[in-house]
């Protein structure tokens, strides 16, 4: 579909209509990257022998709770206790405090700690109605945040979360992350500072081309954690754009692990029936060579730096989408992934110059924000046709072809 926009100077005589079209650009990953760290590897293989679904069943199992105590204390197992013994568990390896001798023994050892801690749990009135609403929520299909509302706080520069939905989940090999709950204890808003794992000034937290914050999605520590964050909105035609800015930072875990259990970063957005809009869809796996991603030093981290696509929406005007921004870990757990997160939703938008005149002075033109490449025809562009902005001396038809980083055309 052409999008066309006509620019009208009402003091001089200059004419010029905007077209915009959509081609695709191709993001494959073919080959694969030995590395990966030894002690790593090593804790993951061994984490496998602990099935710690079975330890929490045993647990809550030997408490002998009824079923209204007994299944908030298992989700808050599942969700707390789990999570942080899986990535102590591979620090231990890593450090050498957990031999191979002791990993049959670690099943009894959590099982105790299990059954310990509810001592603790049951004396948080807090933390018990946490869980219990949670579980609630456990398996329903919730009203989003959104629904009928439109898009706010898409850039954070409320300094909070407010309007988003926030879920937590685990990495666990399949094409989205299992177990997602209501949680937003990997979601971080942050306003200053570098990432510290790619080091020095490099990659600051906060999008250079935008406001005050940003959000980090994602922990910075392995033990396969997931993390969502989305949102519905209503699109009009003042919300017809929807643009993302982020930038990412993920590890190799090395040859060693399949595909899907390798940490990755994806964006997707869905109608309302449910059906994935492609156009919106984008997703980066932590498998080297990766596309526009960079090596930090010699170590198995990769980052994008920060990167912004614009996903037109006229064709959705009056319908509520929503979108989906997943970060996920290695599902071995010892791998870890992260991004950085800010938007915007508003129309797309033409900016001009209005300092022509009739005998041929320039005005400049610039396309939207948020797309890989930009090529501009017309009767007089004067230099670089190819860039976001371009100079025009003369009336008439000036079109803009933008290229999608997602790699495929919305309409």
């Amino acid at each position: 579909m052409t999008i066309r926009k006509n620019l009208l100077s009402i003091i001089l005589c200059l004419l010029i209509s905007i077209q915009y079209g959509f081609s695709q650009v191709k993001d494959e990953h073919t080959h694969n990257h030995e590395g990966g760290n030894a002690q790593t590897l090593l804790a993951e293989k061994w984490l496998k022998k602990i099935q710690f679904t079975q330890v929490v069943n045993e647990a809550v199992t030997s408490l002998k709770l009824k079923p209204a105590k007994a299944e908030p204390y298992r989700l808050y197992l599942e969700q707390v206790l789990v999570r942080e013994d899986r990535y102590l568990f591979i620090q231990n390896v890593k450090n050498g405090s957990i031999k191979e001798s002791n990993v049959q023994g670690y099943h009894q050892v959590l099982k105790q700690k299990y059954i310990d801690a509810y001592a603790v749990y049951k004396l948080d009135v807090s933390l018990q109605s946490t869980r219990a609403n949670e579980l609630k929520q456990k398996g329903i299909s919730l009203k989003p945040l959104g629904v009928g509302k439109s898009c706010r706080n898409l850039d954070f520069e409320e300094g909070t979360t407010a309007g988003w939905d926030g879920l937590t989940g685990t990495a666990c090999g399949s094409t989205f992350p299992c177990g997602l709950m209501p949680d937003l204890s990997q979601h971080y808003i942050l306003n200053s500072g570098y990432d510290a794992i790619v080091g020095g000034t490099t990659l600051p937290v906060v999008s250079p081309s935008a406001g005050a914050y940003s959000l980090r999605l994602g922990n910075t520590v392995n033990g396969a954690g997931a993390a969502r964050l989305a949102q519905t909105f209503l699109v009009t035609a003042a919300t017809s754009s929807f643009t993302l800015k982020y930038a990412v930072v993920l590890e190799d875990p090395g040859s060693d692990h399949y595909d899907s259990e390798r940490p990755y970063f994806r964006v997707s957005m869905i109608d309302e029936a449910g059906n994935r809009i492609s156009c919106a869809d984008y997703e980066v796996t932590a498998k080297p060579p990766i596309q526009d991603f960079i090596r930090v030093g010699s170590s198995n981290f990769y980052y994008r730096p920060w990167t912004v696509v614009a996903i037109p929406l006229n064709a959705y005007i009056g319908q509520n989408l929503t979108v989906q921004i997943d970060v996920v870990d290695c599902a071995l757990g010892g791998h870890l992934g992260y991004a950085y997160i800010d938007g915007s939703c508003l129309p797309i938008q033409v900016s001009s110059q209005f300092n022509v005149s009739c005998n041929g002075s320039p005005i400049t033109l610039k396309g939207p924000d948020g797309f890989v490449s930009y090529t501009w025809t017309g009767p007089s562009i004067v230099g670089v046709a190819t860039s976001q902005s371009v100079v025009v001396n003369q009336a008439g038809i000036y079109s803009c072809e933008v290229t999608s980083f997602t790699g495929s055309t919305c309409k």
